[in-house]
């Protein structure tokens, strides 16, 4: 399976910070990513996705993992494009999930039904209880649900009918979306690593 890094966006949402976030002063967030891609035994390859709109982040990566630049049309766009120029399959990320471990993608990449574009979703009130903002959603029955950016995927049939699969997990739902939960991530982060707390 492929690990495919979405990180092409300007992080504009996160002004005034800058393009290549850390978390808690250390490791930028993209390279965590990147990191628990490559040391997941599932992953065969894996690949980010840039754009003309994150010069430093393709710059930080290069040697690094492999590289596709995208056209920066925004994210479903680019990754149609991203998806058009992979084989097989293609287990996508958001570059702005700073607890993503190995251990979660393992457990993802295991739920992946060949041919079915499976996607993973949080809970709003799950979301909501660690204090992050809300994302994009989406209402299945009386439930509201927060996409995380994870998918699993066959890069030859991107426009299969998703199957959605509830995984209310800190890893998943700790998604970076503004100034706000880049500062609560970052404190809980000094918490735990630095303070052992």
């Amino acid at each position: 399976m492929i690990g495919l890094m979405m990180a092409g966006g300007r992080g504009s949402r996160m002004r005034p910070f800058p393009e290549k976030l850390t978390l808690g002063g250390h490791i930028p967030v993209a390279l965590r990513v990147a990191g628990a891609l490559g040391s997941c035994p599932a992953i065969s390859r894996t690949v980010a996705a840039v754009s003309p709109r994150a010069p430093q982040t393709r710059e930080m990566l290069a040697g690094r993992m492999d590289t596709m630049e995208t056209p920066g049309a925004g994210y479903s766009a680019d990754l149609a494009y991203a998806l058009g120029r992979l084989e097989g399959a293609v287990l996508v990320v958001p570059a702005d999930l700073p607890l993503l471990d190995a251990d979660i993608i393992e457990r993802i990449s295991g739920m992946y039904e060949g041919g079915r574009w499976t996607t993973l979703l949080v809970s709003e009130i799950y979301a909501a209880r660690l204090g992050l903002s809300p994302g994009v959603s989406i209402r299945l029955g009386d439930t509201s649900y927060r996409y995380t950016g994870v998918s699993a995927v066959d890069a030859g049939r991107p426009g299969s009918p998703p199957r959605y699969v509830i995984m209310d997990d800190y890893r998943l739902a700790a998604n970076m979306n503004t100034a706000l939960d880049w500062a609560l991530l970052g404190a809980a982060h000094y918490l735990t690593e630095d303070y052992g707390l």
